[in-house]
């Protein structure tokens, strides 16, 4: 099960001949599904939807994907007490509990969104106001 927030605008619109018509869009703006695997010593996964990719440890300390032009600049870390995070070329960073699960995503103004999870199952997403989404 994917979990996102979704945004709905709908707008009636009457025409010159005078009848009406709703137009509208809807639009997915997180997946609050990301999670990282542990590939072995030196690597760890990324998964996002449908996506698999492979950050291999480098020489500083840092994971790095190394196969997809989409992720270059996009830095891993992991801690001693097996959390993570990975920050993108654009200064966000998603950080990772000890099971490889997304809690947090803080763009590059110190913004956050929390997400609370009881296991794997998101209980609430916080944004960064205080507001929850249960």
């Amino acid at each position: 099960m994917s979990h996102s927030a979704l945004v709905e605008h709908r707008q009636n619109v009457r025409t010159l001949s005078g009848s009406i018509f709703e137009i509208g869009f809807n639009t997915a703006l997180l997946d609050y599904d990301d999670r990282v695997e542990p590939a072995s010593a030196q690597a760890f996964s990324y998964i996002s939807g449908f996506s698999r990719e492979r950050f291999s440890l480098q020489t500083d300390g840092t994971y790095r994907s190394e196969r997809t032009p989409l992720l270059a600049g996009w830095v891993g870390q992991r801690n001693q007490d097996g959390t993570g995070t990975l920050r993108d070329k654009q200064g966000t960073v998603r950080t990772f509990n000890s099971q490889g699960l997304l809690t947090a995503i803080t763009d590059s103004t110190g913004n956050t969104v929390t997400v609370v999870r009881n296991g794997a199952q998101i209980q609430q997403i916080i944004e960064p106001g205080g507001r929850a989404l249960t």
